[in-house]
């Protein structure tokens, strides 16, 4: 045989030979990948899924066999929206009876807070009295994103014992952010945790007594309710702690167009602390009925300058009725100062509108303008009285 072509004959069956074992190598490691894939498939979520959808007992029994945590932690997470009410509870019941709470146990005393808060979230989403239980746990935890995530998920599972709970940990409540979502959970959960609320601004500490008083006053209440609430507030306002009594009259203030609460608010216009007088005409103002000004009218010479301030700025929001009053304030050496100060800071077309308004006379409103109202306002050896004068733009 002719070398030459023994050799192209060598080669090319050498090539081809390389070829073949190439596409056999790439087929093989092709088959064994589709073969890892489907065996991870057969152990994914996705998998299980569909197979508890198609043949619910194979998908059951697969279940209780399971040992990947993640996996049962998304069939109670997930499963409620993906897998219908009967396929979902069935499988919660077979996790049940297999273990799986005390699993999540103890992935909540383990040291990856990522762990512990999707556990806790399980927990809470299993409902039972003992995953509740050990998902309060977590409340005490030294990680506040953890504390954080338990309240939230707590929360969206309310009864009256996790309610019981989340009050009795007000005093655990260390820093401001953990109050605040602690306040946001109860304004979420809302009139379900009133009779708890009630108990805790009359039984706790001062500062949470406040605090639930505020949380009180932020929801939305139905006739019935709001009649209860507004005869805990009015009982509150005679309460021997100030701050209290404050944040009473601020939660009042939310309840519009009531004779009763009215009437409270005035007479504390009379209380012995400043600081309740004060919030007292300030509340006053943003109730916004007239017959509160002569009230206080009687405050702008009181003996603290913050209660004189509010009671000011209570009439100027009654508008003309309280503006009326402000006028006659300027009649009086002891008042006159302050009086001018605070008609010195309206604007003067309102001012103006008020005052015609006040004395509703055409021919003087004809006779008004904004020029003898600002000139008089600042003039500095003005001593006659603004009620008499007319503000000196009178003719």
């Amino acid at each position: 045989m002719n070398p030459v072509l023994f050799m192209e004959k060598l080669i090319t069956f050498l090539i081809i030979h390389k070829f073949i074992t190439i596409l056999s190598t790439a087929f093989i490691l092709y088959l064994i990948s589709r073969g890892i894939k489907f065996i991870i498939y057969r152990r994914s979520y996705d998998y299980l899924k569909r197979l508890l959808k198609k043949n619910l007992y194979k998908g059951l029994k697969k279940v209780s066999r399971l040992k990947d945590i993640n996996i049962k932690k998304r069939l109670i997470l997930e499963g409620k929206n993906s897998l219908g009410k009967d396929t979902y509870n069935q499988v919660k019941d077979e996790l049940l009876v297999n273990g799986f709470i005390d699993e999540l146990f103890n992935e909540i005393i383990s040291e990856k807070n990522e762990s512990k808060i999707e556990a806790c979230k399980t927990l809470v989403e299993l409902n039972t009295p003992q995953s509740i239980d050990y998902a309060i746990i977590a409340l005490y935890d030294n990680d506040e994103e953890v504390k954080k995530e338990v309240i939230e998920a707590l929360r969206t599972k309310a009864n009256p014992k996790i309610i019981e709970t989340l009050i009795n940990y007000l005093e655990y409540c260390d820093n401001t952010l953990l109050l605040e979502i602690l306040s946001n959970a109860f304004e979420n959960i809302g009139i379900q945790a009133f009779d708890q609320l009630v108990e805790v601004t009359f039984t706790k500490k001062q500062v949470y007594r406040s605090w639930a008083i505020k949380i009180l006053a932020s929801f939305d209440y139905n006739i019935q309710n709001r009649n209860k609430a507004i005869e805990i507030f009015i009982k509150l306002l005679n309460d021997s702690s100030e701050i209290v009594r404050i944040h009473t009259i601020k939660a009042l203030t939310k309840f519009k167009n009531n004779k009763l609460i009215f009437n409270n608010l005035i007479n504390k216009l009379n209380d012995s602390s400043c600081k309740v007088r004060s919030q007292a005409a300030k509340s006053l103002g943003e109730y916004q009925i007239k017959k509160a000004a002569p009230f206080l009218f009687n405050l702008i010479t009181d003996s603290s300058g913050i209660v004189r301030s509010n009671a000011y700025q209570a009439l100027v929001k009654l508008e003309e009725e309280g503006l009326k009053y402000i006028i006659k304030a300027t009649e009086s050496v002891k008042t006159k100062e302050e009086a001018l100060n605070v008609l010195k800071k309206l604007d003067v077309e309102k001012l103006v509108v008020g005052i015609n308004k006040i004395y509703n006379n055409s021919e003087i409103s004809n006779k008004v303008n904004f020029e003898e109202v600002e000139k008089f306002l600042t003039k500095e050896d003005n001593k006659s009285n603004l009620g008499e004068r007319k503000l000196e733009i009178i003719s």
